[in-house]
């Protein structure tokens, strides 16, 4: 995730059976087309394991995966899992319908200059402010100090009678 984050893109996770047919498909017919190359050049960092890796068992562990081959993007910096693809049984993952979807993830989220998040938030400025001046921005209302409490005095001790 660090390198992801680094390099300022979404990571692509790709939890695979080995052998198994629809494994081997996505590989020859998705991640190795020119188009999903792209898109993943500029936008993916691609995180690809077998299900009998530790690390593998560790994502399933976290992020639960029903079937394989398994396909999500998740946030780099937060760790929260965004997309899913391949969960449903009728869901066949494939080029025409992952190619579009990634396409799209990548049209509606930004992961330039380092702002991680929805493509609407690119436009608008975060509001800063600062106590030094500048102006602008939003002010926290301010608190008013509460006085400490004065505790009672204790209760005089007995003195202790010598015998």
């Amino acid at each position: 995730m660090a390198t992801a984050a680094a390099a300022h893109k979404w990571l692509l996770v790709n939890v695979q059976e080995a052998g198994a047919l629809r494994s081997l498909t996505l590989n020859r017919d998705v991640w190795a087309h020119d188009a999903v190359r792209a898109l993943l050049d500029g936008h993916f960092a691609l995180w690809q394991r077998s299900h009998q890796s530790t690390d593998a068992s560790a994502y399933v562990a976290y992020y639960p995966a029903s079937r394989l081959p398994h396909v999500a993007v998740v946030d780099p910096r937060t760790g929260e899992r965004l997309a899913v693809w391949g969960e449903r049984p009728d869901e066949v993952v494939d080029r025409g319908g992952l190619l579009p979807a990634l396409t799209a993830f990548a049209a509606d989220h930004v992961c330039e200059g380092g702002a991680l998040g929805p493509a609407h938030w690119a436009d608008k400025a975060p509001e800063v402010s600062t106590r030094r001046g500048g102006g602008g921005g939003r002010r926290r209302p301010t608190r008013r100090r509460r006085r400490p409490r004065k505790r009672p005095a204790p209760p005089p001790r007995p003195r202790r009678r010598r015998s």
